[in-house]
């Protein structure tokens, strides 16, 4: 089983955390305050109360033992550039480090880390991606091609993929198709899940269907407008 070192249990630590449990990967995580520890305990394997910044702590954790170490500190980027440099000084196999700018994320690749994120930056950007676009999730995978999700429109439904040619058509990838049904609550009528199945040729769309795509962004645009 994998096993994984956060270091920083804020808001994007925790999350980190929980993930990671979920994914069946053991997290060790180190924080300086202990009711932090206390609030994700269910999710961790060992939690630590550490200065991460003093390196005699860094060499007790054995960190080459770990496949992979979060550095999820926000606030205080010295700590954050510190801590980075003393991981790649002993050992550490992949660092992941959170942050808050480009300057930041430069620094942080010199000191040693494989890959830097931007959560709220990234997160900025998705929520404009998707409120300007029909998409209802959009998932990059390079510059120009994504992962998207689009609600099935009525000039959709009754037609199957054959007939719609959509591959050649649209230069666009139908990968799964999310199955979806009204239910009547208290609140009103809500969509809920019901499975998500991979589609044949001959797969012929629903009312509520939840269509994930890959391809070109433009390309996938050009497919909603062209059946809405």
């Amino acid at each position: 089983m994998e096993e994984a070192l956060i270091i920083g249990l804020g808001v994007f630590g925790k999350s980190v955390a929980e993930n990671l449990y979920k994914a069946g990967i053991q997290v060790t995580a180190i924080d300086i305050h202990e009711e932090s520890l206390q609030e994700v305990a269910e999710y961790l394997k060992e939690g630590l109360k550490l200065d991460a910044t003093i390196e005699g702590n860094i060499k007790m954790l054995g960190i080459e033992r770990f496949d992979i170490v979060f550095v999820c500190i926000g606030e205080n980027m010295q700590s954050s550039f510190i801590i980075t440099r003393l991981l790649n000084k002993n050992g550490a196999k992949r660092i992941i480090a959170r942050s808050n700018s480009a300057i930041q994320s430069e620094i942080l690749m010199k000191l040693g880390a494989s890959k830097v994120v931007m959560p709220e930056i990234d997160m900025g950007k998705q929520v404009v991606e998707e409120i300007t676009t029909n998409f209802e999730k959009i998932f990059k995978l390079s510059d120009n091609i994504v992962v998207a999700t689009i609600s099935v429109e009525n000039k959709l439904i009754g037609k199957s993929l054959i007939e719609l040619n959509i591959r050649n058509k649209y230069n666009i990838n139908i990968v799964a198709i999310e199955k979806r049904y009204i239910e009547d609550t208290s609140e009103g009528e809500k969509i809920k899940f019901r499975g998500i199945k991979i589609p044949k040729a001959d797969y012929t769309f629903e009312k509520y269907d939840l269509i994930y795509v890959i391809g070109e962004k433009k390309d996938i645009e050009r497919f909603i407008d062209e059946t809405k």
